[in-house]
């Protein structure tokens, strides 16, 4: 069977890592669908004076990020405690998920009005 060789995506969200340096990543390749929420998060990452890549990421890397996290529109981001590759039983822990929860309590902040719209992402819609 064919073992993918870098990192694409959740079954059902998209994956955003920290490495070890802080920096925010996610996947660039074209076999997954583009995300908003992920684009936002990656947008975002500014705003906490964070750098962001988007780029292919190894599976190698993945035992060597600090924190993993599912993102998605419904979530934003889902920490994961632990990651474990099926094809190989591999089975990888994350410690801590402070990055990843500064980045959520942003961009949730953002959407709720609590802080700024630096970034132009709300409209107000009127329902009349």
């Amino acid at each position: 069977p064919r073992v993918p060789r870098t990192m694409q995506e959740f079954s059902v969200a998209n994956f955003v890592g920290v490495t070890r340096d802080g920096t925010i990543v996610s996947p660039q390749t074209p076999s997954i669908l583009p995300s908003c929420t992920r684009k936002v998060v990656m947008t975002m990452a500014a705003d906490l004076g964070l750098k962001a890549e988007e780029r292919p990421i190894p599976w190698e890397e993945v035992p060597t990020l600090a924190e993993v996290a599912a993102c998605g529109t419904a979530v934003v981001l889902t920490p994961m405690k632990s990651i474990t590759r099926e094809d190989t039983a591999e089975h990888i822990e994350f410690a801590g998920h402070a990055t990843l929860q500064r980045m959520y309590d942003h961009v949730v902040a953002t959407q709720t009005g609590v802080v700024p719209d630096a970034h132009g992402l709300l409209h107000e819609i009127s329902l009349n």
